[in-house]
């Protein structure tokens, strides 16, 4: 298993309680995978560089976790179709 970073930025229409939520669902996702998950750090709403989907604002998470090539193929899938997520990033460490 690998190390890797997860960047997650969630719609900045929800609430912390609904981001919170929509985060969790990620690490179930990981967990059901065979990922393990090492720390989750909750940034909270921030503003962004630059628009992304019309938007200027959203809720940042950085996941940091232990996971093998298909469990990340698997979860960048369901990522994508949360209709929640403004726009993530995985990274190998």
């Amino acid at each position: 298993m690998n190390p890797y970073e997860i960047c997650l930025i969630l719609q900045p229409t929800l609430t912390p309680e609904e981001a919170d939520q929509s985060a969790d669902k990620v690490q179930e996702i990981l967990r059901n995978n065979g990922g393990e998950v090492i720390k989750i750090d909750r940034w909270g709403k921030r503003r962004l560089a630059f628009p992304i989907q019309k938007q200027n604002d959203g809720f940042y998470f950085i996941i940091n976790l232990k996971a093998d090539s298909t469990c990340m193929t698997e979860t960048k899938r369901l990522i994508k179709l949360m209709p929640e997520t403004l726009r993530f990033m995985a990274i190998r460490q």
